[in-house]
């Protein structure tokens, strides 16, 4: 096997690794019994967030991810913290990360 071909493999298994994290982390989130434990849930995770595994995730796939968070009302608390769609969580400033977190703990937007 050449270099090439395992470096070809190795980044194979480390996206499958993250691909399966992900899924869980998606997965821990839609479990919740309300919207208001959805909100905090997210919120911890992006406190301090396992950036190898949702670093590169866009900001408004997370917030979608939870339970009883559409796309509307994620777009809309992503709107608040001055956030992109597409901005992925590794990205995100202090401020915003911050604004983002205050954002779903304040409630419904």
């Amino acid at each position: 096997m050449t270099a090439t071909m395992a470096c070809r493999i190795a980044n194979l298994e480390q996206a499958k690794r993250v691909k399966v994290v992900r899924a869980a982390i998606k997965q821990g989130l839609r479990e919740v019994e309300s919207a208001e434990q959805a909100r905090e849930a997210i919120a911890r995770l992006l406190e301090d967030p396992p950036v190898e595994f949702v670093g590169t995730m866009a900001a408004l796939d997370l917030v979608t991810a939870g339970r009883y968070l559409g796309r509307g009302r994620g777009r809309r608390y992503l709107l608040v913290a001055g956030i992109p769609e597409r901005r992925r969580i590794m990205d995100f400033t202090d401020r915003q990360r911050t604004a983002l977190i205050a954002a779903l703990r304040e409630g419904p937007v």
